[in-house]
């Protein structure tokens, strides 16, 4: 039974965010989740009260303050081609990175991704030499840098957060809405 005026916070990983949200687990769902057309067709989501950029994260040689990655060959996302690139289950990141990939006037790599269930999982594939690279939002690596890694400057596809619930739960919207407004 739930009590008027509480709120009971849950974790939830990339993998299983959506599954709780539609089982009722949870009524609301804010983790880092990024507003799209595919997204708010599930569920109701909030307006945005954030936004983020998609960026890289590569082993870190400290002996030389200019290497990047291993053997310093992973300068920027434009040396990706042929490396294998972590990226979370049910995340945004392939295709974003793909899209801009497109954009790119310069060489576009064709990187291989690898797709892992948490960001802990990602971290360890990285640190264990089974990826080269780890891919998910800036604010998400900020939490992952070490003496051994490093953030490459590539920033790309803004990532608009929202706050998503279970369609026709408007009420609980309005509020967040509401609170985010304010």
């Amino acid at each position: 039974a739930r009590e008027k005026g509480l709120v009971k916070f849950e974790g939830v990983t990339v993998a299983d965010r959506e599954d709780k949200l539609e089982a009722g687990d949870i009524d609301c769902m804010i983790a880092t989740y990024t507003i799209t057309d595919e997204r708010s067709k599930r569920f109701s989501i909030s307006d945005s009260y954030y936004t983020d950029y998609i960026g890289i994260l590569v082993k870190y040689s400290g002996d030389n303050e200019n290497s990047l990655g291993d053997m310093g060959e992973i300068r920027s996302l434009a040396n990706l081609d042929g490396k294998y690139v972590g990226i979370a289950k049910n995340s945004t990141t392939r295709d974003d990175m793909l899209n801009y990939i497109n954009t790119m006037n310069t060489i576009k790599p064709s990187p291989i991704f690898c797709v892992y269930e948490s960001y802990p999982a990602l971290f360890k594939a990285l640190k264990e030499g089974k990826i080269d690279a780890m891919s998910v939002d800036v604010s998400i690596l900020s939490g992952y840098v070490d003496s051994e890694t490093q953030i490459l400057p590539d920033r790309f596809a803004g990532q608009h957060y929202g706050a998503a619930v279970r369609k026709g739960d408007e009420a609980l919207l309005t509020y967040i809405n509401q609170a985010i407004a304010n």
